[in-house]
């Protein structure tokens, strides 16, 4: 199932519903949300403020919690002839973070981060792209996409999906 992405923004009520169920998730675990994931909401605090066309946060809601928050924008690389959606900044929410998730439920979280940006990438105008580089937040994450990407690799819709540094890259048909 492709999970809801959408753009965080203060004016429209999104990034108040967001901070809402994050500052709950936090205080259910003795957290202070204005401390928590603080060199994140520091990268995003002005695209949440005022997003660009083609840069801004968004958030993956799994129809019970907001479960990711990212950095997406898109734009032109060396070495690439058309734009390249770039997903960095990856945060998964306090529940998943402070470990009262299973690991299922965190790869469940990362599957629909991913398909939700894939999902993204195709059909909004200003970020649509081809390319997509997605920086992955830790080691475990590599170790899951680098399990997934021979599968994904085999299917009709993606050219090539491989793994580089701490990034999975991924080039659609």
């Amino acid at each position: 199932m492709i999970e809801p992405i959408f753009r965080l923004q203060k004016g429209d009520g999104t990034w108040g519903a967001f901070e809402d169920d994050w500052r709950v998730q936090c205080e259910n675990h003795e957290e202070d949300f204005s401390e928590y994931a603080l060199g994140t909401f520091g990268v995003l605090e002005e695209l949440i403020s005022e997003p660009q066309p083609k840069s801004a946060a968004f958030a993956i809601h799994n129809g019970s919690m907001h479960s990711a928050i990212c950095q997406i924008n898109t734009t032109m690389l060396p070495g690439y002839q058309e734009p390249v959606m770039r997903v960095r900044h990856m945060a998964f929410c306090p529940e998943l973070d402070f470990g009262d998730g299973s690991i299922e439920d965190y790869s469940d979280a990362l599957v629909g981060a991913f398909t939700g940006i894939l999902a993204l990438s195709e059909v909004d105008d200003q970020l649509k792209a081809k390319h997509l580089k997605m920086h992955l937040k830790s080691p475990a994450d590599r170790q899951f996409f680098s399990a997934l990407s021979p599968m994904l690799g085999k299917l009709e819709r993606f050219t090539s999906v491989r793994l580089v540094g701490s990034w999975l890259y991924v080039d659609k048909s």
